[in-house]
């Protein structure tokens, strides 16, 4: 005989594990969290005694308040069916339900922010202004709204054929913000000197890809993580993607005829797309930016019904996994259509 649902409940949210401040994983944590109770069919006066128990745990606890209002969030925007993982593993006695994978392992929240908060635009940047025009993209439009630009610059930088700056003269900057391997240097020291800000599937900026501008190839992949930490279930946004992703739903005063979201294929693609839109949440496009490991079911859900998507996707194998994979999960509640762009894959 299976476990009652409420002790199913209680197995599936240990193994979930708490949400501890500062460790990369605390946002996604509560997210699994929030729609247990949902997945599960409970309704919210049910699943509350139960989310407060897991909540003890947490490092610290969460506000009671922010935390109900969170849950009910959760319930309103979820895309899976009420009470979907109630018939999985039922009969299993002897441990918990299957839980949700790990979340993924990004930097510290406060250490992003504190070096987003160093980075200035990136028509204030002569190295990157000009590697922005070289193409054809406009740095002034890159920066803007200020508040929530596309990508910023290094505060300070290493300039073309003098690779090393002076320790006077760095910035702060984590360890996870450099390469190599027995020998770490920073992105400071380096051509990695731009910063676009990868958002989670709630709207927070957990990570970046730094990207490289000097000329030359650089010692890694021409737009790399943070290093030692993952870059999956993420995606770069505009200022309209973002509103998408922490609401999941277009903003009232748009009209539905102008509701339209672009998926796109890599940095270069999402820049050019995004350089080329108005800088308000409510143009008529957002764009979301792409790569290798970003897409997955969680930020699927936060595209509403019925919304136009176009995929941004170069023709080519890559691009056709990309396109079958966010197909997967959008089928059948968007019109999906493809554009594929006339300018090559970047090598």
């Amino acid at each position: 005989m299976g476990l009652p649902i409420d002790e199913r409940v209680r197995r599936y949210l240990r193994a979930i594990g708490p949400a501890v401040a500062g460790s990369g994983r605390s946002h996604a944590t509560v997210l699994s969290a929030c729609l247990a109770g949902h997945d599960f069919g409970l309704d919210l006066g049910s699943f509350y005694p139960l989310l407060d128990e897991w909540n003890g745990a947490n490092q610290p606890p969460l506000d009671d308040r922010a935390l109900r209002t969170q849950v009910e969030s959760a319930y309103r925007s979820a895309k899976s069916p009420f009470g979907h993982k109630v018939d999985e593993d039922a009969d299993r006695d002897d441990g918990p339900p299957l839980a949700p994978p790990a979340p993924p392992e990004y930097p510290p929240v406060d250490e992003v922010a504190r070096l987003w908060a160093q980075c200035r635009g990136v028509d204030e940047h002569p190295g990157v202004a000009a590697w922005l025009a070289s193409r054809g993209l406009d740095a002034t439009r890159l920066s803007q709204p200020r508040e929530v630009p596309m990508c910023r610059a290094l505060q300070q930088y290493a300039q073309a054929g003098h690779p090393t700056l002076s320790p006077g003269q760095r910035q702060w900057m984590p360890r996870w913000a450099s390469i190599g391997a027995e020998k770490l240097t920073p992105w400071t020291d380096t051509g990695y000197q731009v910063l676009i800000p990868c958002y989670d599937a709630a709207g927070v900026m957990r990570s970046f890809r730094a990207r490289w501008i000097h000329p030359g190839d650089p010692p890694a992949a021409k737009a790399i993580p943070p290093r030692g930490f993952e870059a999956r279930g993420l995606v770069m946004a505009n200022i309209a993607g973002l509103w998408l992703l922490r609401e999941g739903s277009w903003p009232a005063e748009l009209a539905e005829h102008h509701r339209q979201l672009w998926i796109v294929e890599g940095e270069p693609d999402t820049l050019t797309i995004a350089s080329a839109l108005p800088s308000t949440r409510a143009c008529h496009r957002a764009v979301w930016g792409i790569y290798n490991g970003s897409w997955t079911p969680e930020l699927a859900a936060r595209v509403p019904d019925n919304a136009d998507v176009v995929l941004g996707i170069h023709d080519d194998e890559a691009g056709r996994k990309y396109r079958d994979k966010v197909d997967r999960t959008l089928h059948g509640r968007v019109r999906l259509r493809v554009h594929v762009p006339k300018k090559p894959r970047e090598a």
